[in-house]
């Protein structure tokens, strides 16, 4: 059964910026956790464009007139979101960090050479069904990240304004449309094995693409040692809570 909501989604345009004084270790003067969420920002606009590209593409064959409408609102929050974290690139370049190359890659390998060819052999229907349903499977990741940032609050006092901003309202949106994708793929096609494979090969992906971008983070820093490296790791793994937010 597909999830339903009465309340419309909302295309909001905030003007969040990022400030000059975010500093490099942002997440709770965490260095770990602050280049994994740095990893994850990174693959958020272009991941917003593989949503919006997703939907997109059932979005005529549609019967329920109430879905077609939250899936343009969808588009335009998901818009906006990509907007919204391509401007908090510029705080990578104030803190010595250059990101262009992984977003290049990124693009090259998962979207232009992996989504590309999976639709090229499995067709525009059954390699998009497979695309719906990676996405279906990423907006729960997002949403239930959300909430779970969202229920502690608390660890999000000690971030920038800017960023704290910024991950609150990205949160709320993903909480508010995560029923979206999942429903559009439930109308076109409600299969068992199309739900489980996305949810698979998106989980794969997203640790697979967000370890590279973790690595390649931890390479540029020049204030990490082995040392700091461990203790920074030890302290999140005795108290993970500390460190939960979301994008």
């Amino acid at each position: 059964m597909s999830a339903q909501t009465d309340k419309k989604l909302t295309i909001r345009k905030p003007n969040f910026r990022p400030s000059k004084s975010i500093p490099k270790d942002w997440f709770n003067n965490n260095a770990l956790v602050s280049h994994i969420n740095n990893a994850l920002f990174t693959l958020f606009p272009d991941g917003e464009r593989l949503f919006i590209r997703s939907v997109n593409r059932f979005a005529g064959r549609l019967k329920d007139e109430n879905l077609k409408d939250e899936v343009k609102r969808f588009i335009g929050q998901e818009m906006q979101h990509g907007i919204m974290h391509e401007r908090f690139f510029d705080m990578y370049k104030e803190q010595g960090l250059e990101y262009l190359p992984l977003l290049e890659m990124n693009k090259k390998i998962l979207y232009d050479t992996l989504e590309t060819e999976v639709i090229k052999i499995l067709g525009e229907n059954l390699g998009g069904k497979l695309a719906l349903s990676i996405t279906a499977a990423l907006e729960h990741y997002t949403a239930t990240w959300a909430e779970v940032g969202l229920r502690n609050l608390d660890n999000l006092e000690a971030l920038p304004q800017d960023i704290r901003d910024l991950i609150m309202w990205h949160g709320a949106e993903e909480i508010e449309h995560k029923h979206v994708a999942y429903n559009v793929l439930q109308e076109v096609d409600d299969s068992y094995a199309i739900r489980a494979t996305g949810m698979i090969v998106a989980t794969t992906g997203l640790i697979i693409a967000a370890t590279w971008g973790f690595i390649y983070f931890i390479r540029q820093d020049k204030d990490m040692t082995l040392g700091r490296f461990i203790s920074e790791a030890l302290k999140f793994a005795s108290n993970p809570d500390n460190f939960i937010a979301s994008g």
